[in-house]
């Protein structure tokens, strides 16, 4: 068999052709979110040790039966949530690709053991919702040290791990490490996580500027990270809000690192379609020399009027 060309590697989208529109009711609007993701092993590695995940997940009623007016009852209502996570596995081979993995599984299952879903949202919601965001890395952390503890050779494996976790037009962050994710708003692309690096530190410090970061040695070095390591994992946890129009970005370092802000930007001014641009961003990743894996997760949000 042929080796196949890099973005026929892994690469998986949620197309409007293939699943039915999403929506989520906020108050009098709908919220419809196209969501597509791409990884790709680059030009110079030789697995792929980034994962990633998108997921709905969804809380319903349906009237069956009633002698109510039926303007004083809807027929159905609506809330949905949508995940959004990339991982970027360290420690070379299968120890970085484990790590990768077992944190998406992790915290999934950790989703899955929630009975009580994020949303519908008031303060109170919010704050439970840091608080539970946090405890989550914390026991993907330690699912890391058992891991170890069955299998020595992992030892040493790492991953970084960024989630964004949107109810309406409402948006919470949870990130380790230097994956990154961005708000694309009217061609502007603002970052809204922190690089977890030895350059940033340098940066906050005054040492180098911004324009520097990208092209020192110790941009990969990484000051906090799952691993399974001693100490606790800090996490850093944030909320912010969405507009019309509006998309998320998540990637790995391996987009970021061969184009620069201004240049993603551009490419996603290009595209309409998020699974044409990230397509079109892994490419210009690896046209550059896709010197480390990349992985572009796409959601674009539009706010439309409630159906008649």
């Amino acid at each position: 068999m042929s080796e196949p060309s890099p973005l026929e590697t892994v690469e998986y989208e949620v197309s409007p052709l293939t699943r039915p529109p999403i929506s989520a009711r906020l108050g009098t609007v709908s919220v419809v979110v196209d969501a597509a993701a791409c990884s790709d092993a680059g030009r110079v590695r030789d697995i792929n040790e980034d994962y990633y995940m998108v997921c709905r997940i969804r809380r319903q009623l349906e009237l069956l039966a009633t002698n109510l007016p039926p303007s004083e009852v809807p027929n159905i209502v609506e809330w949905d949530g949508y995940i959004f996570a990339v991982a970027d596995g360290l420690g070379g081979h299968s120890a970085g690709e484990r790590a990768s993995q077992l944190a998406l599984k992790k915290g999934l299952d950790l989703v899955l053991s929630q009975a009580n879903w994020a949303l519908v949202m008031n303060e109170g919601e919010k704050r439970l919702l840091f608080t539970r965001l946090r405890e989550y890395f914390a026991e993907i952390d330690r699912s890391l040290i058992r891991e170890v503890e069955t299998d020595p050779a992992l030892k040493g494996m790492a991953t970084t791990l960024t989630v964004v976790y949107t109810v309406g037009l409402q948006a919470f962050l949870i990130h380790v490490g230097d994956s990154r994710a961005y708000r694309f708003r009217e061609g502007r692309l603002e970052q809204m996580t922190r690089d977890h690096t030895v350059a940033q530190g340098m940066l906050d410090a005054g040492k180098i500027t911004a324009e520097e970061v990208r092209f020192r040695s110790r941009r990969h070095v990484l000051t906090n990270v799952l691993s399974g390591r001693p100490g606790e994992v800090e996490p850093d946890v944030s909320s912010f809000e969405l507009a019309d129009r509006d998309c998320i970005l998540l990637c790995s370092d391996g987009l970021n690192d061969m184009l620069s802000d201004a240049e993603i930007a551009t490419v996603l001014s290009q595209y309409r379609n998020p699974a044409d641009a990230v397509r079109a961003l892994i490419q210009a990743a690896n046209d550059r020399g896709g010197r480390d894996n990349v992985t572009a997760v796409l959601a674009q949000y539009e706010v439309r009027p409630p159906k008649a």
